[in-house]
């Protein structure tokens, strides 16, 4: 059977009643507005970390994401569930971002890198424990067409996470118990296996927070401690043009050409990729500054005298050492 398929750009104007209700969450005790409601991204604390995108031990992968975003580039698949969304109780907080993304990360990931500021949610009730549980089984059970579901493993990431925070007891029968609520249906051998994992278990918290440009959109959003501007376009407050990048020759190369257009300097915020053994995210960091002194030095021997961009500070990543608040220099310190 032939399912609709709709240019994103004109989603917007589609009725609410387009989209179908999110029937599978009904066991969890959580509620849903009658219909869903078209919300600006820039009002949704959207970040992909592992407190709120529980059931996924790491975030997803940049190939995850392009494949997900190439998806969404040929059109939206009206059959696939909307993102859900929660009210920010925090009134300090819900001044500036009202709502909580609860599901459906690379989803909105997605949608805003094809260019949309935003998108259909539904608005979604229900306690802490509640919403992690609905995270964790929007994450366990294959909801979308391009789907990178984490199984058993997410499974027992979430059980963990709850064992962690006292919001479950470290006992075999309450373990059970909150697999049966979750996962109706659960056959023998996985739930054994998953048992045996969980129990008298701890696991680790994910430390190493990477970005892609819609990632870094995301962060400003939850941040009021420090703003900036991206995707080369003008900072009235700086009085230059703003960027991010995770390598050093885009931003390089993008200023010395807008600097010679249009006389405007630039500057670029830094991240990397995660660190693997042996290295470090100072050694990482570092290279990127290297790799901008190799830059100038060279263009300087070709009588270039004018080097239009500024390293503004690095992304934080390490969410043990790190303020992940604000901008970081070289050794995770804020700028």
């Amino acid at each position: 059977m032939l399912k609709s398929i709709v240019d994103l750009s004109q989603v917007k104007d589609l009725p609410s009643t387009t989209f179908k209700p999110p029937m599978q969450y009904g066991h969890l005790g959580v509620s849903f507005a009658s219909e869903p409601v078209w919300i600006p991204f820039h009002q949704i604390r959207r970040s992909d970390t592992e407190y709120n995108n529980s059931g996924r031990k790491s975030k997803h992968t940049n190939d995850q994401l392009k494949k997900l975003s190439d998806s969404f580039a040929e059109g939206v698949q009206l059959w696939q569930e909307l993102p859900i969304v929660s009210v920010v109780t925090d009134p300090e907080i819900s001044k500036r971002t009202p709502y909580n993304l609860e599901a459906g990360f690379g989803r909105s990931n997605a949608i805003g890198t094809n260019g949309e500021t935003g998108y259909w949610h539904w608005i979604v009730q229900g306690t802490s424990t509640q919403l992690r549980d609905m995270a964790a089984f929007e994450n366990t059970y294959e909801l979308i067409q391009t789907n990178f579901q984490t199984g058993e493993e997410g499974i027992i990431n979430h059980l963990k996470q709850l064992l962690i925070t006292n919001a479950l007891g470290n006992d075999e029968e309450e373990i059970e118990k909150k697999m049966n609520q979750v996962w109706p249906g659960l056959k023998r051998e996985p739930k054994g296996r998953i048992l045996s994992a969980v129990k008298n278990s701890t696991t680790k918290p994910r430390r190493y927070q990477t970005y892609n440009a819609e990632d870094v959109k995301m962060w400003l959003s939850d941040t009021s401690a420090v703003q900036f501007i991206t995707g080369s376009n003008w900072d009235d407050s700086r009085g230059k043009l703003g960027s991010c990048a995770i390598n050093m020759l885009d931003p390089w190369i993008n200023a010395c050409m807008n600097y010679a257009k249009t006389g405007k300097e630039s500057y670029v915020v830094l991240s990397v990729k995660a660190p693997g053994k042996g290295s470090t995210l100072a050694k990482k960091r570092q290279a990127h500054l290297d790799k901008l002194e190799t830059f100038r030095s060279s263009f300087r021997k070709l009588g270039m005298n004018k080097f239009p961009l500024e390293v503004l500070g690095f992304m934080p990543q390490d969410t043990i050492n790190e303020d992940m608040r604000y901008l970081v220099d070289v050794n995770g310190k804020r700028v």
